[in-house]
């Protein structure tokens, strides 16, 4: 797995900034891109406790070329899903030469609907896993009581709380015994701010 640092203003975007990219899987294979939840701002693909996340991604790796696009750095809170999906367009531009199935997941979701309304040319598919349609008020409560965590930053408590909205069922169970595995991280100084 090799994580690559897209210069998004070099790519087209609207402010200059650096996006990581992980890179998956064979390099000639159909495109397959992967677009994280909110949860990428604690284990971005920079990482390698990120990395460590994407061990064992349940596609044909060995028949595909995956690409896991990250967000932005630094990451602003003036920045909507529809800027995000600009940024995976930027760099798909520049790293694919054929339309990719973008499998998302959470607020990814967002960001894949807004990349395949925008840019129809460039999604083959899409794969949405809990997806998100919509701002309602429980997920703006969700998110508030995340915003907090994190301006206050309480990564633990974050992380945790993420698990136990996000997840359901043995899910939960499965993705605790995860995060137990992986090291605490402390984001970069910008995601607080």
């Amino acid at each position: 797995m090799e994580v690559a640092w897209i210069d998004l203003d070099a790519a087209g975007s609207m402010a200059p900034a650096r996006l990581p990219m992980l890179e998956l899987g064979a390099t000639s294979g159909p495109p397959i891109v992967l677009i994280p939840g909110l949860t990428d701002g604690l284990y971005p693909v920079a990482d390698p406790a990120g990395r460590a996340l994407y061990a064992e991604v349940p596609v044909p790796m060995d028949r595909c070329r995956g690409l896991v696009v990250s967000y932005r750095h630094p990451l602003s809170s003036t920045l909507t899903t529809r800027d995000l999906a600009d940024d995976v367009a930027a760099v798909l531009k520049h790293r694919l030469d054929r339309p990719a199935v973008v499998i998302a997941h959470s607020m990814g979701t967002m960001v894949a609907q807004h990349l395949a309304a925008a840019y129809p040319g460039m999604v083959a598919g899409l794969v949405l896993s809990a997806p998100l349609l919509h701002v309602d008020p429980a997920l703006r409560a969700v998110v508030g009581r995340w915003a907090a965590l994190v301006r206050g930053r309480q990564w633990a408590a974050f992380a945790d709380d993420a698990l136990a909205s996000s997840y359901t069922g043995d899910e939960v169970g499965r993705r605790r015994a995860l995060r137990g595995a992986l090291p605490d991280v402390v984001p970069e100084e910008g995601l607080a701010q």
